[in-house]
């Protein structure tokens, strides 16, 4: 009988499992559809409708399984659970939330974000555990003491599976600073002098999860997470689980960039882009952040907000008239007509310009989302430019982002793998043209997270000392196509960037009106 290894992500729309065989075969997978509320001024999710959507998904996959194989899905060799990283997530001594789950989408965090970067003399990001945290402290919140437990959400549906508080490495470095593989001893004394200081009794070691490599064991199945996870209760318990990691962690899995020099790029809601370096960065920047890769090495991270959210909203836009005319084509479908509409755009994009900040930037400094369509008197208003301009607005804030790392840093970026829904022959044209760097995409573009951790899952049962670098390089099962830009999309994506720093300068100004 094959083994067979799960992989489960919780990304920022979909939640997404699949399962794989040995042979890195995918056997099944399945989907469930969630978004982000704004409640009480926070972005937030549901936590029971994260247990639930695990859930139905995995009933989905199982259901699937068993259809197509005509066999019982009863026992899973090995699990891993991922998800979008950061955030914060607190929970009390009865495991129970003491607030609401508040995203890496948030931007309250400023002076936390300020005061934890001068003290610790390293970069710690708005959307960070500890920034969350301390913002908290700062504002003297009654919930501070009574935190036992504080994880992300894939520590979250790992610690209800297995009942163990471990997480990633890579996710843990989101959470707070590592050194040397566990939290920086430095760090925690900074913090927690300051939590005496209010007289707080929490100390922040005690709170946080413990930090795990790839191939470390990080618990099994129990018979609760077992009927947690499979409703229907034929789930036995057992299974081998790997430590849970962050989104950042299965794209460089799932993009075999886990390697010194290698860079890969995510795309969804946020994208960002990760750089696994053996070259110090020199100084301390505002929008460059050092996270952990899943084996520890140090990985140069650009993350931006927002990246598709406002395309999609555009052809949702565009599906509700055609449905007005009951005229029903699929979403893959409509995607693939008007991301080719896109390719057909003028040179210019019609002069159309679209900002799409659908919640705030912290790389561009802009505090409230407010997507921007800006169209001059003469301009072209067709919908092959409005796609091209939506197209472009993906990737502007991303450039912004690596030009640090080019220009301050002299680092060079020759090719990078893309990752993400968009990538199906269209997107990654306008992310080459917009980087000028070669885009490499895989077969699995489209699904590459809970890939992505399914192959962590392998790893941790199949460890004999190998490192995960080597795994993935062996076993990767992918071929690869490859778009370099020519100099004409070039310097159209660079005429473009020009009409977009002055967009943001008008967003800014919009943004003082909602203040």
């Amino acid at each position: 009988m094959k083994e067979k290894y799960l992989g489960i992500e919780l990304g920022s729309t979909n939640i997404k499992c699949i399962l794989i065989d040995e042979n890195k075969e995918v056997l099944c997978k399945a989907s469930y559809t969630w978004e982000n509320k704004l409640k009480n001024g926070y972005w937030t999710y549901e936590l029971d409708e994260a247990i639930e959507g695990v859930s139905c998904c995995y009933g989905k996959l199982r259901d699937e399984y068993e259809a197509k194989y005509k066999k019982k899905l009863d026992y899973i060799d090995s699990i891993g659970i991922s998800g979008m990283m950061h955030g914060y997530l607190c929970l009390d001594k009865d495991k129970k939330a003491l607030l609401e789950f508040r995203t890496w989408r948030n931007l309250n965090t400023k002076n936390a974000s300020r005061e934890l970067t001068s003290l610790f003399n390293i970069n710690v990001p708005e959307r960070y555990s500890i920034s969350h945290f301390y913002e908290s402290f700062l504002n003297d919140e009654k919930h501070i003491d009574k935190i036992r437990y504080m994880t992300t959400l894939s520590g979250y549906i790992h610690f209800l599976l297995t009942g163990e508080f471990v997480l990633g490495i890579c996710d843990a470095s989101g959470m707070f600073p590592i050194s040397q593989g566990k939290y920086s001893d430095r760090c925690i004394e900074i913090v927690n002098k300051k939590l005496e200081a209010k007289s707080y009794s929490t100390r922040i070691e005690n709170i946080l999860p413990r930090p795990l490599l790839s191939g470390e064991k990080a618990g099994y199945l129990t018979k609760e997470g077992a009927r947690l996870l499979d409703k229907k209760g034929q789930l036995k318990a057992g299974s081998l689980f790997a430590p849970p990691e962050g989104d950042i962690a299965t794209t460089m899995v799932s993009t075999n960039t886990l390697k010194s020099g290698r860079a890969c790029v995510s795309a969804g809601t946020s994208i960002f882009t990760m750089l696994t370096v053996d070259k110090k960065i020199t100084n301390v920047w505002k929008d460059v952040e050092i996270v952990k890769s899943p084996t520890g090495k140090d990985t140069v991270l650009i993350h931006c907000n927002n990246c598709s959210g406002d395309i999609n909203s555009w052809i949702d836009f565009i599906n509700s008239i055609l449905q007005m005319f009951n005229i029903n084509i699929s979403k893959e479908e409509l995607y693939e007509k008007l991301f080719s509409c896109g390719k057909k755009g003028d040179i210019d994009s019609g002069k159309l310009l679209t900002v799409n900040y659908l919640s705030g930037e912290h790389i561009t400094k802009i505090d409230k989302g407010l997507p921007i369509l800006l169209r001059e008197d003469n301009c072209s208003f067709t919908i092959e430019n409005l796609m091209s301009s939506l197209l472009y607005s993906m990737f502007t804030t991303l450039k912004i982002g690596l030009d640090i790392l080019r220009e301050k840093e002299d680092m060079e970026i020759e090719s990078m793998v893309a990752q993400g829904g968009i990538f199906k022959g269209v997107a990654e044209e306008f992310l080459g043209a917009m980087l000028d760097t070669k885009i490499v995409t895989y077969e699995n573009a489209d699904s590459g997270g809970p890939f992505g951790m399914a192959l962590l899952a392998n790893f941790v049962r199949k460890n004999q000392g190998e490192s995960l670098d080597d795994f993935i390089d062996r076993e990767f099962p992918f071929t690869k196509k490859e778009y370099v830009p020519d100099e004409k999309k070039v310097s159209q994506a660079s005429k473009y960037m020009e009409r977009f720093y002055k967009g943001i300068d008008l967003e800014k100004r919009i943004e003082n009106l909602y203040k």
